[in-house]
């Protein structure tokens, strides 16, 4: 008895479509072993990674899915590859990368949102100004269209400066950041922010709102420190940036101020162009050559390019009053911020109902020398200075 033709097909039917069921199953099985696999999944974190910053070295300890979604990352470190301290700029004990399923199908792990717990990172300057952060993407960069979201909770920044514009007579100047929260996120596609807050037991409350423009058209950043109690460790950390021959000539006793840094660039990389808002209440600074500190001082100051752009300033020394004012103020090429007579710019100084000491126009700036030498004045005095250069 011959078979009919229509069932030995629909038998055929049946069958291939058990085989392709059984063939998918097997495919999804292996893929999804492949990409739940610690070892298979900690190598991919590790090559994206280093896709995305090639001139660093990634140290990763454990890489698992999780269960409601995410991949749970463990001791995450990252150095730059050019270091031969291997210091780590990165390190995060615990972090959580949400990425796209239907990417992971296709063997992409393409990660939309970064939540980092506890990090700890490092910012250092050399000596050439260079930061240790700089075209760690290489020449070419990512595009920041595809940056997922981050965020950042219990962080820490430490911030070293090695760099150029301290003083050559002091180490390192060291600041510590904790209490560290980050929002990184690209709005609109192709334009990166981040917005960053902390706190430093040396400066207070700080705040910073980075900015990195569309691909090639550089960066902006504003840092605010609304209030910085002065002391000894304030003014140490002052001093270290005041050139050598002027560190000496003041020392800040107490007092509070407020910082507000500007800076930009045109180019991703680019050390951009500063300036540097400062302003001060209820100041207490003393000079070796007056007999008494200037007390009450508030200053408002703008500094950029290595000149003093302006300045504003009054208080009171002894049983007088001081006001000073500055323009576009700097020191010439080869001359020092102590020799007054070669600073470039305008700048003035009104002292009134000063109390005149022995000795003490003998201790001030050309030309109270001679005048205290031919006439020796006595009782108050009114001192005024007018400089343009």
């Amino acid at each position: 008895m011959r078979r009919r033709p229509d069932r030995i097909w629909k038998r055929w039917v049946v069958r291939g479509v058990v085989f392709g069921l059984l063939g998918f199953a097997a495919t999804v099985a292996s893929l999804f072993w492949a990409w739940t696999s610690p070892g298979l999944l900690r190598e991919t974190v590790i090559q994206e990674f280093q896709r995305a910053l090639p001139k660093a070295m990634v140290d990763l300890e454990s890489a698992s899915m999780r269960l409601l979604g995410g991949i749970t990352l463990r001791e995450l470190r990252l150095s730059r590859r050019d270091d031969l301290n291997r210091s780590d700029f990165f390190h995060v004990p615990l972090a959580v990368l949400y990425h796209d399923k239907e990417q992971l199908i296709d063997g992409v792990l393409a990660i939309r949102k970064v939540e980092l717990k506890g990090p700890r990172m490092r910012l250092a300057r050399n000596r050439e100004g260079a930061w240790n952060l700089a075209e760690l993407q290489g020449s070419d960069g990512s595009p920041l269209a595809g940056f997922p979201t981050v965020v950042v909770e219990g962080g820490s920044l430490l911030i070293e400066d090695h760099g150029p514009g301290r003083s050559s007579t002091r180490g390192p100047m060291s600041v510590e950041v904790r209490d560290l929260s980050i929002l990184a996120i690209s709005n609109p596609p192709g334009k990166l922010r981040v917005e960053a807050k902390g706190v430093s037991d040396l400066l207070g409350p700080i705040k910073i709102d980075w900015a990195h423009r569309r691909q090639g058209e550089g960066w902006t950043c504003r840092v605010e420190i609304p209030e910085v109690s002065l002391g000894h460790e304030a003014n140490e950390f002052l001093m270290s940036y005041l050139p050598d021959p002027v560190q000496g000539q003041m020392r800040v006793v107490s007092g509070v101020v407020s910082i507000t840094l500007e800076g930009s660039s045109l180019e991703n990389d680019g050390k951009g162009q500063w300036q540097a808002t400062l302003s001060a209440r209820d100041v207490e600074v003393s000079f070796p050559w007056l007999p008494w500190p200037l007390k009450g001082l508030s200053a408002r100051a703008t500094v950029a390019d290595g000149r003093l752009k302006s300045l504003e300033a009054n208080g009171r020394a002894g049983s007088g009053t001081v006001e000073a004012m500055a323009r576009d103020v700097g020191a010439a090429p080869g001359t020092v911020w102590t020799d007054l007579g070669k600073i470039e710019g305008t700048w003035s100084v009104d002292a009134r109902d000063i109390t005149v000491t022995p000795g003490l126009l003998g201790r001030c700036p050309w030309p109270c020398p001679p005048i205290e030498a031919l006439f020796k004045p006595s009782g108050l005095v009114q001192i005024s200075y007018r400089h343009e250069y």
